[in-house]
């Protein structure tokens, strides 16, 4: 297990994996700018990617904890608090613009930037659970947490299934509980991934055919509670395909020769910027009919979160 843990400069790859996620995940908040809302598909598929590649990614850990979690906030959380409070400024809806209830205004923005929230909470674990594991050069202390999120997985779908087993409650908008817990077994995925790769073996065309297999038992259950109001019983079988999808897509772009394209890498290093822009100037976009509404959202998203992060960088230099 040793070998590992290596640094190395960048992954090539990733950058691909990171750019795919980001379409993904902007083409899923397209949702009042499409004809058709079912088009804004993605966010999913998008984020259990962006999980497991930070999963995968922060494994290296040498530092102690403080200065670890320090870097990781100095990272997210400035930018973050930048676009928050541009939105209250700017965007907040009229019914709790005056903050006469401040726990509205509170939930309010824990869900619109919950992707944030979620992998700070997320660091925050996964820091001793990998100090463990490069402490005892072991595997264990990843694979014990996993099984641990394996058995609360099964707790709490049983817990939310049996309050209301005709609701849809997997997949919910904003900070919810069960999507945050369940996007923790990806992102904990990611660094199993990452300690097992020289030993795991899967050619790349079966990798491909199992990351597409795991997006159409996505589509298959979605569409049957979407579609047909049926099956709410099995919904977790939408977290299955996605987490087959998003396991199998790492393990594919991993085997991939992929050649460095600097346009790629510079939007791969704005993805936090990227999904800030968006989230935070969405409501611009829906002044426009489509598909301006469509050109104006992506435009905001990739050209003013490359700008958004290029910005930050020089202040930060």
């Amino acid at each position: 297990m040793v070998e590992i843990f290596k640094r190395q400069d960048r992954f090539e790859w990733i950058d691909y994996l990171k750019m795919c996620a980001a379409l993904l995940i902007t083409n899923s908040h397209c949702q009042n700018i499409y004809p058709l809302s079912y088009l804004s598909v993605g966010g999913t598929f998008g984020n259990a990617l962006f999980f497991i590649i930070s999963g995968y990614l922060l494994i290296n850990i040498r530092t102690s904890f403080i200065t670890w979690y320090y870097n990781r906030v100095k990272r997210l959380l400035p930018s973050t608090l930048l676009c928050l409070s541009v939105n209250v400024i700017f965007f907040l809806d009229d019914d709790i613009q005056n903050f006469t209830d401040l726990k509205k205004v509170v939930v309010y923005y824990l869900d619109l930037y919950w992707f944030v929230w979620t992998i700070l909470i997320y660091y925050m674990i996964y820091f001793p659970i990998i100090r463990q594991a490069l402490i005892r050069k072991s595997v264990k202390p990843i694979t014990i947490t996993l099984f641990v999120w394996i058995v609360g997985y099964i707790v709490l779908y049983s817990i939310y299934l049996h309050q209301n087993n005709k609701s849809f409650f997997v997949e919910l908008s904003g900070f919810d509980f069960f999507k945050v817990y369940n996007y923790f077994g990806v992102f904990i995925l990611g660094a199993l991934f990452r300690t097992l790769q020289n030993k795991f073996h899967c050619k790349t065309c079966l990798a491909l055919l199992l990351c597409i297999s795991g997006a159409c038992i996505w589509a298959f259950e979605y569409g049957m509670i979407y579609f047909y109001n049926q099956y709410y019983s099995v919904q977790f079988i939408i977290h299955l395909g996605v987490l087959i999808f998003a396991f199998f897509a790492i393990v594919l772009f991993s085997q991939l020769k992929i050649r460095k394209v600097k346009i790629v890498s510079l939007i791969a290093s704005s993805t936090l910027e990227i999904y800030l822009m968006q989230i935070t100037f969405l409501a611009l976009s829906l002044y426009f009919s489509f598909p301006v509404n469509w050109i104006c959202h992506f435009s905001i998203a990739f050209i003013g979160g490359v700008l958004f992060h290029l910005a930050l960088n020089k202040l930060y230099v």
